[in-house]
């Protein structure tokens, strides 16, 4: 008996929603292309707490099947901004049709990566870039987020409109003569297209050198170092060698092709100082390399034309 009735209740569920269940469909378009956009999320939330949910067809054709009410009828889709008819009131057997048409933001940012060279340890840096939003048919949403407590950005998170441009300041706190470099990434989430996008950001201090001279003025131990660093385009490298002997200096790309041989031969005990001339070679990080013999001393430099 208790079977029978829970089957009678069902059925009655059953015929009261087909006697008053209504559709509202429509097709979802991209603004600026005006082509059909799959896997668009549909909501329609009720006045009266209900909410009923799918998903854009390869069409940008969608249907939902609900219940006479008042509905907010929102459209979601990763790099477009969402839209919400508000005020859709659907009436018991009755089909209505929203048609949409998606804008979305253009992200984009003054810099692939970053890079601080501080004179001392412990140096508090100051940088910044540029995120904008060109040609963009709504807001740039975006949060800016990293793991390093020596970096920091102001504002963490904002908005940006349409053709508009916002400065993002950086802060970075150079390391010690141990450490001698950091290194990590700026994340920058937001509601364009290819979110998240990733900021490399390094931060090195110049290496000491008090102390490397003997009374005499003869180094002792070999040393590397460079001036200035960042260049554009001629860098002044000195290397100290406490011994006469044969030196090599190279430069590196990032890739460890030799760029160019400086010096190799016999050096007599001292400081020495060639020239590196970049003109032809494009921004970007390289290296220079001295070897004595089983000595080996690296020097990054940073070309930023």
């Amino acid at each position: 008996m208790k079977a029978l009735i829970v089957l009678v209740s069902l059925l009655s569920c059953v015929i009261a929603w087909n006697a008053q269940a209504s559709e509202i469909s429509g097709t979802v378009l991209s603004l600026r292309s005006n082509l059909p956009l799959e896997d668009v999320i549909v909501i329609a939330a009720g006045w009266s707490d209900t909410s009923f949910m799918t998903v854009t067809e390869p069409s940008g054709l969608y249907i939902l099947t609900v219940l006479p009410d008042t509905y907010a009828v929102q459209f979601q889709k990763a790099g477009y901004c969402d839209i919400v008819a508000d005020s859709v009131a659907i009436e018991e057997n009755a089909d209505t049709t929203i048609n949409a048409a998606l804008p979305d933001p253009q992200f984009a940012c003054s810099v692939t990566w970053m890079f601080g060279m501080a004179w001392y340890p412990h140096q508090v840096l100051h940088d910044d870039f540029q995120l904008s939003n060109p040609d963009g048919e709504c807001p740039l949403v975006f949060v800016i987020s990293d793991t390093s407590d020596w970096l920091s950005v102001e504002p963490e998170s904002g908005t940006i409109a349409a053709d508009s441009e916002l400065t993002i300041d950086v802060t970075m706190v150079a390391p010690d003569y141990t450490e001698w470099e950091r290194q990590s990434a700026l994340q920058i989430d937001h509601n364009g297209a290819n979110s998240p996008y990733i900021i490399p950001v390094s931060v090195a201090v110049l290496i000491d050198h008090a102390g490397t001279k003997s009374p005499g003025n003869i180094p002792l131990d070999y040393a590397l170092a460079s001036h200035p660093n960042p260049f554009n385009p001629t860098t002044s490298i000195s290397f100290s060698v406490p011994r006469a002997g044969n030196v090599e200096l190279s430069v590196f790309d990032i890739s460890g092709r030799v760029i160019a041989t400086l010096a190799s031969g016999a050096y007599a005990a001292g400081e020495h100082s060639v020239t590196f001339d970049g003109a032809a070679l494009p921004s970007g990080i390289y290296f220079a390399h001295l070897s004595a013999g089983s000595i080996q001393r690296t020097q990054k430099l940073v070309l930023l034309k």
